[in-house]
């Protein structure tokens, strides 16, 4: 008898650990097996752990916001980032 297999829409265990494949890599990859660029980089976020409902992503969409999400795991950010300097 087969065993059920449960899909869990819980990524918090994809935001602790990262990807054991590159967004690049995972997004060459689909392009290469038929996928549009818009459909490789949401299927790229989405391994990512980030939120596909109401969005397409780039692929340098999605490498700005894990470089973004380093730098905050890693408290990299300074007290006047995002400060408008005139």
């Amino acid at each position: 008898m087969a065993t059920p297999h449960f899909a869990s829409t819980d990524h918090s265990s994809s935001l602790a650990t990262p990807s054991r494949t590159p967004p690049s890599q995972s997004y060459s990859q689909l392009v290469s097996r038929g996928f549009t660029p818009g459909e490789a980089g949401t299927l790229a976020a989405y391994l990512e752990g980030l939120d596909v409902a109401h969005h397409t992503w780039t692929l340098r969409e999605v490498n700005g916001l894990l470089f973004l999400r380093h730098l905050h795991r890693r408290s990299r950010f300074g007290e006047s980032d995002g400060e408008r300097t005139e």
